[in-house]
């Protein structure tokens, strides 16, 4: 998790939603609440984790991310799971933004991109900014490597040469 949350803000800085793969799956996916519709619960400028999930593993009040009819991504939470609709089996879920009036319309099962798994508060925001300035963000990630890089080989130069001294001092065995 940890590599997921320093990974995450310096993939979308270049290059927008990440997707991270792994483990056989399509992989995680790190989306920017764009809207209020979500409110409490998620917050405009919020950065939310979207796992893959089985269709058939959602359940009422699950919040779940799909493709809309053009072609964005809405996160909402999951009202209804149908299994019929207008005399059709198969399965649909009705959605609804939690700070919305009314109900979404019937989304397919095969349109779900995943169920949001995690919340990083107004993280969204801040790599809007970075993305924003560019030539700010840039110059500050090289500062931070070249003033991080030196610092880490010295601790790793000193963590052997101390280990290998103790390595050294040890006396031979008795014959």
């Amino acid at each position: 998790m940890a590599f997921l949350l320093i990974a995450a803000p310096f993939a979308l800085l270049m290059g927008g939603v990440v997707v991270l793969r792994g483990g056989g799956t399509f992989g995680t996916q790190f989306l920017h609440v764009l809207s209020a519709s979500m409110q409490p619960a998620l917050m405009q400028g919020d950065l939310i984790i979207v796992r893959p999930y089985a269709p058939e593993r959602v359940r009422v009040g699950d919040i779940i991310t799909y493709m809309s009819d053009f072609g964005g991504l809405i996160t909402h939470r999951a009202r209804e799971v149908l299994t019929e609709l207008n005399g059709e089996q198969g399965l649909w879920f009705v959605t609804k933004g939690d700070a919305n009036a009314t109900r979404d319309r019937p989304v397919e099962a095969n349109r779900l991109v995943g169920r949001m798994t995690g919340r990083l508060p107004g993280m969204g925001a801040i790599l809007n900014w970075l993305r924003d300035h560019l030539v700010v963000s840039l110059l500050a990630m090289v500062l931070l490597l070249l003033l991080s890089s030196p610092a880490a080989v010295l601790l790793l130069w000193l963590a052997l040469r101390k280990r290998r001294t103790k390595i050294q001092n040890i006396p031979p065995p008795p014959l």
